[in-house]
């Protein structure tokens, strides 16, 4: 749920970098959450019993085994669950259905009865555990053998655009140190000193306004920096966490030196658009080769 406006966002962009980075983080929180889910099952496994009225000694001597073998599969249940959402929120419907339907709608009806007569009753919970682990290992095969090694397994080879992308917590001088490296990328991109130091420019200006104008935010402010490249212009996109603002506008109330050095920035410049997505800024500015 957390990772689907973000992916959202990123493949509107086509911005392949953040979706791997996004993909990443989320992976490692599947993990640990079933890790974790594990643990607390194997700790507590007669208070989770008791939370649907199972106290009878009899009951519970059968039950706790099964619930303990069962959360062994919760971190393989994480992870397919990301794993079809991500690749639903890609546009893969087909192929995230059809690993729904492969896991809920025929492993899990085979492989516990499988188990049943193979193991008896603990074979029965074992086949529940194996389910999540089989239906991963098939997914990620097909994907694979379908799209190929360059492909896998996020499935973005078609977004083939040169994306560099830089990000920080927000303070005059991490504004100062953007402002560089934007500089910096431009000329390593054969961009013509005055449009690295135009572009410079109106990052370190977004960075200082947005602090001007988040002075009584009491976290720290997240800013995030997507420059594409593309034949004959680079687009640079600005995420920050701070108060909904477009930055972007020239009329728009600005408090500082900053704010209005910025505004007759903007004004000057005819390639700017200003949209809130997930919550925060996302101020997007366009510079020429030339």
């Amino acid at each position: 749920m957390a990772m689907q406006p973000l992916i959202g966002t990123y493949f509107g962009e086509k911005n392949h970098n953040l979706i791997k980075r996004v993909m990443k983080s989320g992976i490692k929180a599947a993990i640990v959450e079933g890790a974790v889910a594990t643990v607390l099952i194997w700790v507590f496994a007669k208070q989770f019993c008791g939370l649907f009225d199972v106290t009878d000694s009899t009951l519970l001597s059968s039950a706790i085994p099964a619930l303990r073998i069962v959360s062994l599969g919760f971190v393989f249940c994480s992870v397919v669950s990301l794993t079809t959402s991500y690749y639903m929120l890609i546009d893969h419907i087909g192929m995230a259905t059809c690993t729904a339907c492969f896991q809920n709608g025929l492993l899990y009806i085979i492989l516990p009865i499988l188990g049943s007569i193979l193991f008896g009753i603990n074979g029965l919970w074992a086949g529940f555990v194996i389910v999540p682990i089989l239906t991963i290992i098939i997914a990620m095969l097909f994907v694979r053998l379908r799209h190929g090694k360059d492909n896998f397994p996020f499935l973005l080879k078609g977004m083939t655009s040169d994306i560099v992308v830089i990000d920080s917590t927000l303070t005059p001088e991490t504004a100062a140190s953007l402002s560089e490296q934007v500089g910096d990328i431009l000329r390593l991109h054969q961009y013509t000193s005055e449009t690295a130091n135009r572009a410079a420019l109106f990052i370190e200006e977004i960075g200082l306004t947005i602090l001007e104008c988040n002075k009584q935010a009491k976290k720290p402010i997240l800013i995030e920096l997507s420059l594409f490249f593309e034949d004959d212009h680079v687009l640079i996109i600005e995420r920050d966490s701070g108060i909904l603002f477009d930055l972007t506008d020239p009329d728009a109330e600005t408090k500082g030196l900053s704010g209005f050095v910025l505004s007759g920035l903007m004004e000057a410049h005819d390639e700017k658009a200003y949209l809130v997505t997930t919550g925060y800024n996302r101020n997007m500015i366009r510079f020429s080769c030339a």
